[in-house]
């Protein structure tokens, strides 16, 4: 759940998520919406993580086959890790893609999920997989049909406020 100070960056925040979501992993939210806390708006994507097996190893500590190691991962591991970091930082990018402006003291909670995920990739220099992962996003979403596909979700979410898988495979079109 991320707080933002506006109704349009909260829903460009969240189509963020739900557009490399779906690019990286292949996933369609169970849910997205947007509403009104005493900050300003909320929103949130709901995933079915445990639904995916290659994902499933990074919900908790044991979740899945075996537990985790920072450093230690596999090649596929390595790859899902940062689809996983990416679908974090995804919503702050957006937001910095088409407004200008920086909106990472915004997310923190996803700004420390990526990080975590970040260490398990390089666990001596996790900023150079955020940078990494920051950069691709930030291409992926220049594009610019996927900048269609991102501006139509944050619309339905600022108009409707709420937007069901259903809605969500539709405007990913």
């Amino acid at each position: 759940m991320t707080s933002h100070g506006s109704l349009d960056e909260t829903s460009l925040h969240e189509a963020g998520h739900l557009l490399i979501g779906h690019m990286r992993l292949g996933m369609i939210a169970l849910s997205a919406s947007t509403m009104a806390d005493e900050g300003g708006t909320t929103g949130r994507c709901q995933w079915d993580f445990e639904s995916v097996d290659r994902v499933r190893p990074f919900i908790g500590r044991k979740i899945g086959l075996k537990e985790l190691k920072p450093g230690r991962l596999s090649v596929d591991e390595v790859d899902t890790a940062r689809y996983l970091i990416a679908l974090h930082l995804a919503g702050s990018i957006a937001v910095e893609v088409v407004s200008g402006h920086d909106a990472t003291d915004r997310s923190r909670s996803d700004s420390a999920k990526a990080t975590t995920l970040a260490r398990y990739v390089n666990i001596t220099d996790p900023n150079s997989v955020i940078g990494r992962e920051t950069t691709e996003v930030a291409s992926a979403l220049g594009v610019p049909v996927n900048r269609v596909v991102l501006d139509r979700h944050a619309r339905a979410l600022r108009d409707q406020r709420e937007l069901t898988q259903a809605e969500i495979a539709r405007l990913l079109g």
